[in-house]
């Protein structure tokens, strides 16, 4: 595979597409009777060029995936240990300068040191020295861009916490990050075959993107015979899995992160090649840089190419019937009238009829993902959740008054930190699902499908996955309705969580922490008292029904993001209702013009065609590019 040829063509298709589409753009607007672009392909282009690509790194945890990917950068960056190591999501990015930074929920960044990393990043330093300070904040990501020579222009390698881990907020990092991938590399080891937590993982991800590669480490510690079993085993779960989605069964790539990084580091050259030859990477190297180029090359350019081939396609039909209607005579426009109107009107009663059926099942769905807010919300203050468990296990490790002294400084932080972070998943959650149940509404409406060019050549659209359809409304609908309900809710939520943490921990624990005889299970007893009504306090804020009020602020929440889905939903269907009925009266008034002014409406549109024309070839020559890009991907 030649890279510097397939980024050239790669390079290409994208701005070829992209100038297209904005071509596209300029010819809609110089015809008022051509119909405007849609908001399909608005956001379409508006994804094309997002030039950001995510090769998320997952799999359960201590499965080596951060000494992976400290292999194949050749550094010891990430933070790794015999125990679960990563804490937080990493985005390692190809830049010509070497800097780190955290990236928090609020788009804010904080720059750290490379010695910082592990601090902030690593559950075994979390343990050992505690939750570091954020001022209220949540991490997002950490950013770190160094050298990557490897890794194309916008494309990033994400390290996540891991599956199966005893903090559950790892877990759900992990999913959550697992939406916005491009690509995965799915990291297994030799300890057990893939268990069923993986199994339904993967089929998550097949959800999201086709394109995952599937790799087996620590290698070098396995006999050949045990290699050999649990891959088979492996794989044939694998095939079980995809070929209940008519999927290729793919292959799992063995590889040893220990070889690979003495490769890396090798002083000698011949040492070095062995070791790198031992690790198993080539035959990886080469899959990670195909399932790179398919993501980078066709994930967003296919949907992008799919609806300016459709696009093209309307007006092209829509030019030929406005030729056609030109050269009729007066008998044959007042029929072909007639025949529109009743085209229109079929269309019309067939689509409302689909869409209100599926209107009210997608109500329903959103009505019940709404519904679960309450039920997660409670789950964050139960005597079983993360929450409890942070305070009791802190509190029970108390030896000492100092202890107990130090922790009534801190305890109160990292519970505020716990339940702000779990709501930050919850919420963005909720609103996914949403995202997709809208999605489906919008499938219901679309009838048009990639027809050929005058029968040169056919283009099958692709189908749009569920990662796609969620960038797709998140930015058709946040910026709208949808927006204000939920940045309303987190602005009164994260008051009332602060002012409740704050008001007895420090005066009623620290108060009891100061006696230099107390007793240490008085001590942990009245502490373990105040944080339940705390907690419990926190919970009411954010569960109880005020009075005069019909909601709590969960409550609230999820009653505006229902209406907003409700209205969102509505609004599609008005405007089907308005487009019907434009086109309607479109055909009705140039059916009603005079004969005479025929030849003068028949020369304008052969002008037009010959400008829509110029744009098909134009995208003949992209679908062109694509194919050379396949070929060079499947040789």
């Amino acid at each position: 595979m030649n890279q510097n040829e397939l980024n050239q063509k790669i390079s290409n298709l994208q701005s070829g597409l992209s100038n297209a589409m904005k071509k596209i753009e300029n010819l809609a607007n110089e015809e008022k009777q051509i119909p405007k672009t849609d908001m399909d392909f608005d956001i379409a282009k508006e994804i094309l060029n997002d030039k950001e690509y995510n090769v998320v790194v997952c799999g359960e945890v201590k499965k080596g995936k951060s000494s992976l990917i400290n292999a194949i950068i050749g550094q010891n960056l990430l933070p790794v240990d015999s125990d679960i190591a990563t804490s937080q999501v990493f985005r390692i990015s190809n830049s010509q300068t070497e800097s780190y930074k955290l990236v928090f929920t609020d788009k804010t960044e904080k720059i750290i040191s490379r010695e910082e990393l592990s601090k902030y990043g690593s559950q075994v330093d979390a343990n050992i020295n505690g939750t570091q300070e954020l001022g209220g904040k949540s991490i997002s990501y950490i950013q770190v861009s160094l050298p990557v020579d490897f890794l194309p222009e916008g494309v990033n390698i994400v390290d996540t916490p891991g599956l199966g881990s005893l903090y559950k907020s790892h877990e759900k990092i992990t999913q959550n990050y697992i939406s916005k991938a491009a690509a995965v590399v799915f990291v297994l080891d030799y300890a057990n075959p893939i268990v069923e937590q993986e199994q339904v993982f993967i089929n998550r991800i097949l959800d999201i993107t086709p394109y995952i590669l599937f790799v087996i480490t620590k290698t070098d510690r396995y006999e050949e015979d045990v290699r050999n079993k649990i891959i088979t085993r492996n794989e044939e779960i694998l095939s079980e899995i995809y070929s209940k989605r008519n999927l290729k069964a793919p292959r799992i790539y063995p590889i040893s992160s220990t070889n690979l990084m003495k490769a890396r580091t090798a002083e000698n050259k011949v040492l070095g090649m062995a070791s790198y030859h031992q690790s198993g990477y080539n035959d990886v190297e080469n899959l990670l840089m195909r399932t790179i180029y398919r993501a980078v090359g066709l994930l967003r350019t296919d949907n992008a190419l799919s609806v300016s081939v459709n696009y093209v396609n309307k007006v092209n039909k829509l030019v030929s019937d406005m030729l056609q209607s030109c050269m009729d005579d007066q008998k044959n426009i007042q029929q072909r009238l007639e025949e529109g109107k009743k085209r229109l009107q079929e269309n019309f009663k067939e689509d409302c009829g689909e869409i209100g059926r599926k209107r009210n099942e997608i109500v329903r769905e959103v009505s019940a993902i709404c519904n679960s807010a309450s039920n997660r919300v409670n789950q964050i203050f139960s005597q079983t959740g993360e929450v409890w468990n942070i305070a009791l296990s802190s509190i029970d490790k108390i030896s000492s008054s100092d202890d107990a002294k130090r922790l009534c400084s801190s305890l109160s932080q990292a519970i505020s930190n716990e339940v702000t972070a779990q709501w930050d998943i919850i919420s963005e959650d909720l609103q996914t699902q949403v995202y997709v149940c809208l999605s489906e509404i919008n499938v219901t409406m679309d009838h048009v499908y990639c027809e050929d060019f005058n029968g040169s050549y056919s283009l099958n659209a692709p189908k749009m996955t569920k990662s796609e359809k969620v960038n797709v409304f998140t930015r058709g609908f946040m910026g709208l309705s949808m927006g204000s309900a939920v940045g309303g809710f987190l602005g009164s939520f994260l008051g009332p969580v602060g002012t409740v943490i704050g008001m007895g921990i420090g005066a009623t624990l620290g108060g009891a922490a100061t006696g230099t005889t107390a007793n240490i299970d008085y001590i942990k007893s009245s502490m373990k008292k105040e944080i339940s009504t705390m907690i419990a306090k926190m919970r009411a804020d954010l569960l109880d029904v005020p009075g005069g009020s019909r909601f709590s602020k969960v409550g609230n929440f999820a009653n505006n993001l229902l209406n907003s889905a409700t209205s969102a939903i509505d609004d599609m269907i008005e405007g089907r209702k308005r487009q019907i009925q434009e086109e309607l009266d479109e055909l009705t008034q140039h059916c009603q013009m005079d004969i005479q002014t025929k030849q003068q409406e028949k020369n304008k549109w052969l002008e037009v065609q010959g400008k829509w024309n110029k744009e098909t070839e134009h995208l003949r020559e992209l679908i062109s590019i694509r194919k050379e890009i396949v070929q060079i991907l499947n040789d």
